[in-house]
């Protein structure tokens, strides 16, 4: 080996000091430095100081420099003093590795040291070195930019790699370290299968092309003193060429990609080979269990030169996860990906249409095709099998279909996903609740494939959205409601012990097919939503139960494994989706930060199998079908031990932008952008620009090779990718109003986070019944101890926060009356009439004996209620927050007991009863007529209009349904106002908070600019306040006139802005088939169905008055229901009748009136008043 130097030394001419001083102030500053930071190699010539680190270049002896980097305060220390390392392969096919020393280092000032040297081969080829260090920021990073050039080249020398890299200055064991490469390994990568890279740390390479990392960064953790190393790739070309495959050495210029890593299992050396070399296991040409090399070289030609740039970062970190996220975020700030400018309105729609297009009817059974070609095209009739969820995602592609139908007033596509969902509740349930998942429509046949958690869980879910898309518009499919609810009862008589999931069942006979644990997350979100929707205990308790499990498993083990069905339970980022989608899930359900930490570290691994460099697809491969014009970033490595990436994350959108919201990570808002936009990158929207060879709009690739052979993929469309690309634009537009998280960033940020927790308390559901208690959201209640007798009070009427609440004899003074409202998840808040102060556990406690109080509502957990019945008239209290029950102490009887929290025990100290005093003034799913105070007209949409955004102005009574509104109580003392005619809600245009800003009917999705307060202005009139905007609604101007326009304004206290609500009907009646579904045709075509329904008086004091019409003459029955289901009163007629009804024992309240014969139910909601 020979070396020669190409620049001054450092102490060469130019030095201004005398060469015995400048011998003293070396020997001094080497023992200087000695002291401080326990280097003992070599001596100090430049030293670079970043953060927590500290890089020195180094004389160590006879001329030559080498590096090292330490971590300050610390012994860890990284070093090489062999910098220049080159492999040289003749034309043999022999290689050589050869090393040595920089030779000359410069100051080039403003921080920037330059070092270099040459080696030269066997044959004389010579290889000049030039890299430069300086401090990259504020973070322990240093940047190294290398230039490599043949200034010599020997016929006889084919090839060269080079590379650059920093060893551990002593020996260790692997043990002694936790590592981390994206996608391919994490902490000591234990749950990877036999054939996966970096199986076995006995190796002594790993080597890794970056073309297969979601970034270019390889790191070790020490574990005893959190020293944390790592390297980056930094701006990578990446770039390479059609036939570069195979394990056969290439040699060729093209190929600008590296590869990240280390070799020496006993002393780590760590950093990148250029070009990327792969070894001593490669995925190229498959994984695989043996080990293999796919070595390549640059050609040893005259002056062609090598430039790669490498980041360095040493820092101390608290744990592993805090490494982990603070490697990625800074490289990912280094690499900062562009943002894909992309039309989400075109995608959404494009994404319908798909599904519009291939929807057919196969013997009965409705349904999406399990694949299409790229081009567009179905191969195969065999290619129309349904897979519920998972892949498939059947029924999650109806609910797309039902809610887009309803929106849009398209008949078809609501029919189309009806079909479906209908289908699946009809078909696939069995009598213990378990789903069969997996149907041929050829030749009509179950697939024995077993019940997977994953696949269960996506597809109920998907039925239980079309449910509460449907409810939400006034429509109740009570059986598909009823499918879900009997999934959950099985997952909960399924659950193991210690809360975990078998990861699939054999629906045939209930036995475990794979006991596997690792899948327990996936039906978490379910049986949250399930919750949600019903209000039922067993699903909240079977979803924390899971909660926990992986709690420990998942979080606390930092242990994402089994995130599909189809893969085996190894790490991979479906886990990782899952994981995040259960944590935030059991965050919604109750406001324990514990979630939300667990929801961070996930959010915050998943992120890491997102690329987020672009891997160019080489532009001479015309067999790529990924656009070679669109970069890469956004998708997503599907699993270690896998060569292929995906869109997948997609659906993780809404997800990252939540937690944003709640920890305000700047970083997280990117990542959420990423996943929304640049997801978008392969599919086919863009008319201006069309992938060449798809067939229709809104295609895209299943599967695609980022690694080689890049952009080749499984050439198929699946529709589990129209529901991921959908999924977060729903949800983005339905919380904050529009598919873009740009557009949603120009609300202010309280108004941001406000929508977030709206959504937190509800996630979007509709109750099935009234409430859950059966307690009328709203009312005045007396709430009485079953022990006692003694009513729940606030002491001395006081209105202090923090006043006591003890039991008394009934005063029937407003500090012992309670307005109970329904705030969502089966919770209620309890609000003293006097004080408008909430029954609040102090300090959040959770411990028995917790003091109970009054407190300024802020909507927290411990100030949240639970109220279960627990036999006739009496009920449990229990606390949101510590699930602990209201308990009067010690068993009093006595006026001033103190109530208290404690675990429920069933005694009759903790059992209550809630007495009606009176009503809400607005009942929930009455019809009204809305009249104003200043002008004597009602609210009415101009002109009967069914169109989105019809303008509501003002006019003069005509008893039309386009005069006439449903108001609907939503939850937390919020309504929605819904036009009778178009079943549209009155909504502030584009969130506006200004004063005039328009109002109109827009469809419902539960958006706060849709939702109102009605609150008691005085004389029988309400202000309507917006939630959104706080203003209230308006008649423009003052005006007397029809048509005159209304909008919101600020609150002035005129007559323009208060309102008078008059009952039309208490709500709307609903038809309720008693055939089974098979019949119903035949049965509806036998007997025309036109029955008549009439109440009167509604509400009612003493007596009400039932008229109805059945077109047979037999005998009907009439039932009234507590709004909880219990018959209260029965009695038979016959059709064509009026009946009087005594009602003057009924409670005031709402009730039910069911009046069905052989061939039908109708009920009505009624109330009664006293």
């Amino acid at each position: 080996m020979k070396s020669s130097s190409t620049c001054l030394p450092a102490a060469g001419k130019g030095n201004s000091l005398s060469a015995p001083l400048m011998a003293r102030c070396l020997l001094l500053l080497a023992a200087l430095f000695i002291t401080l930071s326990g280097w003992c190699t070599g001596t100090p010539v430049y030293t670079i100081n970043s953060s927590q680190a500290t890089l020195t270049v180094r004389n160590i002896g006879s001329g030559t420099y080498g590096i090292g980097i330490q971590l300050n305060s610390t012994t860890t220390y990284y070093e090489q003093n062999a910098p220049l390392a080159v492999e040289v392969v003749n034309t043999a096919g022999t290689a050589t590795w050869l090393t040595g020393a920089y030779t000359a280092v410069q100051d080039m000032g403003g921080g920037l040291y330059k070092c270099t040297g040459n080696i030269t081969s066997a044959n004389g080829s010579v290889f000049a070195f030039t890299d430069t260090y300086k401090a990259y920021n504020a973070t322990g990073t240093f940047e190294i930019n290398r230039t490599v050039a043949v200034t010599t080249a020997n016929a006889a020398d084919a090839g060269f790699s080079t590379r650059l890299a920093f060893q551990r200055d002593v020996t260790s064991a692997m043990n002694d370290y936790d590592f981390f490469a994206p996608s391919i390994w994490y902490k000591n990568n234990a749950d990877v299968a036999d054939n996966a890279l970096a199986t076995d740390l006995t190796d002594n390479y790993y080597w890794f092309r970056e073309d297969r990392m979601p970034l270019p960064i390889f790191m070790v953790r020490q574990k005893s003193n959190g020293a944390t190393f790592s390297v980056y790739h930094k701006s990578p070309d990446g770039s390479t060429f059609k036939t570069e495959d195979g394990l056969n050495r290439v040699i060729d210029g093209r190929m600008k990609f590296a590869s990240m890593g280390m070799q020496n299992n006993t002393q780590p050396l760590i950093g990148m080979l250029f070009p990327g070399t792969e070894g001593e296991r490669t995925g190229i040409f498959g994984m695989s269990t043996t080990k293999r090399w796919a070595y390549r070289s640059n050609p040893v030609t005259l002056n062609y030169t090598q430039q790669y740039s490498m980041s360095v970062t040493l820092t101390s970190e608290t744990d592993y996860t805090a490494a982990l996220k603070n490697t990625w975020i800074n490289y990912y700030n280094s690499s900062n990906p562009a943002l894909y400018s992309v039309n989400l309105t075109q995608v959404y729609l494009d994404q319908v249409a798909i599904l519009n297009r291939y929807w057919q009817s196969i013997n009965g059974a409705p349904g999406v095709p399990f694949r299409i070609k790229l081009d567009g095209t179905v191969e195969s009739q065999n290619d129309y099998n349904y897979d519920m969820g998972f892949v498939g995602m059947q029924l999650p592609n109806a609910a797309l279909l039902i809610r887009e139908g309803i929106n849009a007033n398209n008949a078809t596509l609501l029919s189309r996903g009806e079909q479906m969902a209908e289908w699946w509740a009809n078909n696939a349930s069995l009598q213990n609740g378990c789903v069969k998942t997996w149907y041929d429509p050829y030749p009509q046949t179950w697939r024995s494939y077993a019940t997977y958690m994953r696949v269960i869980g996506d597809g109920m879910t998907g039925l239980l959205w079309a449910w509460n898309f449907e409810k939400k518009h006034g429509v109740d499919k009570a059986n598909w409601l009823n499918v879900c609810t009997k999934a959950g009862a099985w997952l909960a008589s399924i659950q193991n012990g210690d809360g975990s999931f078998p990861r699939a069942v054999n629906y045939a006979d209930n036995t475990i097919a794979f006991a596997d644990k690792t899948n327990t997350s996936h039906v978490i979100a379910f049986l949250v939503d399930l919750y949600k929707a019903t209000g039922a205990d067993v699903y909240l308790q079977t979803a924390l139960k899971a909660g926990n499990y992986i709690y420990t498993d998942v979080y606390q083990n930092f242990r994402y494994v089994g995130g599909t069905p189809d893969n085996p339970n190894v790490p991979d980022k479906e886990a990782a989706s899952m994981a995040l989608r259960s944590f935030l899930a059991l965050y919604d359900l109750t406001k324990d930060t514990k979630w939300l930490n667990a929801a961070s570290q996930t959010a915050y691994y998943y992120e890491t199998w997102v690329y987020s460099w672009n891997v160019p697809i080489p532009q001479d491969d015309a067999g790529a079908t990924y656009p070679k014009t669109r970069s890469v970033t956004g998708l997503s490595v599907i699993a270690t031990g896998n060569n292929a990436a995906d869109s997948y994350a997609a659906i993780d959108a809404f997800s990252f932008y939540r937690m944003y919201l709640y920890n305000g990570d700047a970083h997280l808002l990117q990542m959420a952008k990423l996943l929304l936009q640049n997801t978008k990158q392969a599919v086919n929207w863009d008319r201006a620009n069309p992938v060449a060879g798809y067939g229709d709009p809104g295609i895209l690739g299943e599967a695609t090779n980022v690694m080689i052979p890049r952009g080749h993929g499984v050439n198929y469309y699946l529709p589990w990718q129209t529901y991921n690309l959908m999924e977060p634009l729903v949800l983005m537009w339905d919380v904050f109003g529009s598919y873009d998280i740009s557009t949603a960033e120009t609300l202010s940020l309280t108004d941001r986070q406000t929508r977030n927790n709206n959504y937190s308390n509800t996630r979007g559901f509709m109750q099935a019944a009234t409430t859950p208690a059966g307690i009328i959201s709203g009312g005045t209640y007396r709430i009485t101890g079953v022990q006692s007798g003694k009513v729940m009070e606030v002491e001395a009427s006081s209105t202090t926060n923090g006043a006591n609440i003890s039991q008394n004899q009934w005063n029937n003074t407003s500090n012992q009356k309670w307005v109970v409202t329904y705030v969502g998840g089966g919770y209620y808040s309890l609000t003293a009439v006097h004080s408008g102060q909430a029954v609040d556990v102090v300090a959040s406690s959770v411990a028995d004996g917790a003091n109970i109080t009054q407190w300024p509502y802020y909507g927290n957990a411990n100030q949240q209620w639970q109220l279960t019945n627990v036999g006739g008239s009496n009920y449990k209290i229990i606390n949101r927050n510590s699930g602990k029950a209201v308990d009067v102490a010690g068993f009093s009887l006595s006026n001033g007991g103190n109530i208290q929290q404690f675990t429920y025990n069933a005694t009759d100290n903790q059992k209550w009863t809630f007495e009606l005093l009176s009503a809400p003034p607005i009942v929930s799913g009455g019809v009204y007529k809305v009249t104003n105070k200043n002008s004597n007209k009602v609210m009415e949409v101009e002109g009967a209009a069914a169109a989105n955004g019809a303008n509501i102005s003002q006019n003069q009574w005509m008893n039309t349904d386009n005069q006439k509104w449903t108001v609907t109580d939503v939850g937390s003392g919020y309504y929605s106002i819904r036009a009778v005619h178009s079943g549209q809600a009155v909504d502030v245009v584009a969130s506006s908070t200004a004063d005039g800003a328009n109002i109109t009917q827009w469809p419902y999705y539960g958006n706060t600019n849709q939702q109102w307060q009605i609150l008691d202005a005085g004389s029988g009139y309400y202000k309507i306040v917006n939630r959104n905007s706080a203003k209230v609604v308006d008649v423009e101007n003052f005006s007397l006139s029809n048509g005159a326009n209304i909008s919101q304004y600020h609150w002035t206290g005129t007559d323009n802005q208060l309102w008078k609500f008059e009952l039309q009907t208490a709500g709307v009646p609903a038809r309720i088939a008693t055939l089974p579904i098979a019949k119903k045709a035949a049965a509806d075509s036998a007997v025309a169905l036109n029955p008549v329904l009439t109440l009167f008086p509604n509400p009612a004091s003493g007596e009400l008055h039932v008229r109805w019409n059945f077109p047979a003459a037999e005998k009907t029955t009439l039932q009234v229901f507590s709004i909880d289901g219990k018959l209260q009163q029965a009695q038979t007629a016959t059709n064509t009748a009026l009946v009087v009804m005594n009602t003057s024992r009924l409670k005031a309240g709402t009730y039910l009136l069911t009046i069905s014969n052989s061939k039908e139910v109708i009920t009505r909601k009624f109330m009664v008043t006293r």
